[in-house]
């Protein structure tokens, strides 16, 4: 349709995720697509890599092979440690919603800073998930949080919808 590329994410439950096809089947979908790796997210929950982390480490690593980038989703609700962070093959943080709810509070503001100053000194790319209010986007802006996803921002679209917005900012 005449759009620049678009990153495309996916959520991988537990059993998608540990699923002995997975990466076969991903290579199958980008080849049949035609999308480039580098515009596909696979984004897997904290809780589920700490499940099994040395069997996490060997398929994150297959699918960054592939050109993928991965996202631990609903990070700082999991337990993982940052020995373990540091061993994962990851590109991108999402902040859990749990923490930008309470933005308006000290204590999560200091956690959000927190978790954005580790993910910057990982080099990693951070989104904060579950923006809803004005105020929690200004406290996000002012953390420096540069992507967001939320209600703030867009609520879901349908097709002909999303290709309306596209097409506004293309112009």
């Amino acid at each position: 349709m005449g759009f620049p590329p678009l990153r495309v994410a996916v959520n991988l439950s537990p059993q998608q995720f540990f699923h002995p096809e997975l990466v076969r089947l991903v290579q199958h979908v980008l080849d049949v697509t035609g999308l480039e790796p580098q515009w596909l997210d696979l984004e897997i929950t904290e809780e589920a890599i700490m499940e099994d982390v040395a069997g996490a480490c060997h398929i994150l690593r297959q699918l960054r092979f592939l050109g993928v980038t991965i996202a631990i989703d609903d990070f700082g609700t999991g337990y993982s440690c940052l020995s373990t962070l540091q061993q994962l093959p990851l590109q991108t943080i999402k902040i859990d919603r749990s923490y930008v709810q309470n933005l308006t509070q000290r204590s999560e503001t200091t956690m959000v800073a927190a978790i954005i100053s580790l993910a910057r000194s990982f080099n990693l790319r951070v989104v904060a998930e579950g923006v809803e209010t004005r105020q929690q986007l200004a406290a996000l802006q002012k953390l420096n949080c540069l992507e967001m996803q939320g209600y703030q921002l867009f609520r879901p679209l349908e097709v002909d919808q999303i290709t309306l917005v596209l097409s506004r900012l293309s112009d």
